[in-house]
């Protein structure tokens, strides 16, 4: 075995012990610890590791920087050790592959455009309540396949100017006025 300081030179490749550090970027196929042991990377700004194609052109990116970890790739997914697909997101969507979703926060949720949901459940032994809905130009329009009861939290809300949902399929639209004070 040859080598200098903490650098070795191995029949299977260089073999470094102990702490080291690189002054210029690192260029390997493989880099591992030995077995039981952690392999760390440190850095006072950030690490990046970059998956390239065989023009060298970047094809993904992985950024640990001290305000945030990014990723940049055409997908990203979180798996279980057995592969389960727990979360991915793409340009097109975003799946969340657990069997149950939580969202947690004293605002509630926000969704700027539609959802749509099978079914909506509360947890055992609590009380669903129905969403708050706010809406700030006075209209409302909620396309339904079965009923819709809306209450309003104002001074009036008249069934009148209320748009019956999907009328193909015999819907129903509820409306009840409720005035606090």
């Amino acid at each position: 075995m040859d080598g200098m300081g903490n650098l070795r030179i191995t029949e299977k490749g260089l073999k470094l012990e102990g702490d080291s550090e690189f002054l210029k970027p690192l260029y390997a196929k493989e880099i591992r610890s030995r077995p039981g042991n952690p392999l760390y990377f440190q850095s006072a700004r950030n690490v990046t590791v970059n998956i390239l194609n065989e023009k060298t052109k970047v094809l993904t990116r992985l950024v640990t920087g001290p305000q945030a970890v990014e990723a940049h790739s055409q997908k990203f997914e979180v798996k279980t050790l057995s592969g389960k697909l727990l979360f991915s997101a793409d340009d097109n969507e975003v799946v969340v592959g657990a069997e149950r979703l939580r969202v947690l926060g004293a605002e509630g949720t926000v969704f700027p455009k539609s959802i749509e949901t099978p079914n909506v459940r509360a947890d055992p032994f609590k009380e669903l309540r129905p969403p708050k809905l706010s809406v700030p130009d006075d209209q409302f329009l909620y396309p339904c396949s079965r009923r819709i009861c809306a209450q309003s939290t104002g001074e009036k809300a008249n069934p009148n100017h209320m748009i019956p949902g999907d009328l193909a399929n015999e819907s129903l639209l509820l409306a009840e006025s409720k005035t606090h004070g």
